[in-house]
């Protein structure tokens, strides 16, 4: 299984999470892909996993079978931007104050959803939302 990380600057009470997190990664055998922006934040805290890839951006990111996003709302947007149109299903580990999107929390409650994903046990569900545009009653279609 091959996973892609990505996180902003957490505060220190996160830091035995995400150190917990990644090694359960690492010995569950997990190819982990890291971005460069993570990993800023990852090696001074001597957290950056030995067994990992670096990313630059989505050009190199190649298709993860999941994304984790560590942050916030923010940062969970900038993982979209990572992923592309790939389709990756993303989640938000949320290691801030509040959030909206990122609403899984940087706890021990948190782990069983990723734990699912990891065995196959959890479902991808299909979110998007599919619009039809319409002006003056008539409905418009792509490229106009």
């Amino acid at each position: 299984m091959k996973i892609a990380l990505h996180g902003r600057n957490f505060k220190p009470e996160v830091q035995p999470y995400i150190a917990q997190m990644l090694t359960e990664l690492q010995q569950r055998g997990v190819e982990m892909l890291v971005s460069k922006t993570f990993a800023e934040f990852l090696h001074p805290l001597e957290l950056f996993p030995s067994n990992c890839t670096l990313y630059h951006g989505q050009e190199d990111l190649g298709k993860p079978d999941f994304f984790l996003s560590f942050g916030g709302d923010g940062t969970l947007l900038e993982a979209v931007t990572h992923v592309g149109e790939n389709q990756t299903p993303i989640v938000g580990i949320n290691t801030g104050r509040l959030g909206f999107l990122a609403n899984a929390g940087a706890d021990s409650q948190s782990e069983p959803g990723v734990g699912l994903h990891l065995h196959g046990a959890a479902r991808v569900c299909d979110r998007r939302s599919h619009a039809r545009l319409r002006r003056r009653g008539h409905r418009l279609r792509r490229g106009r």
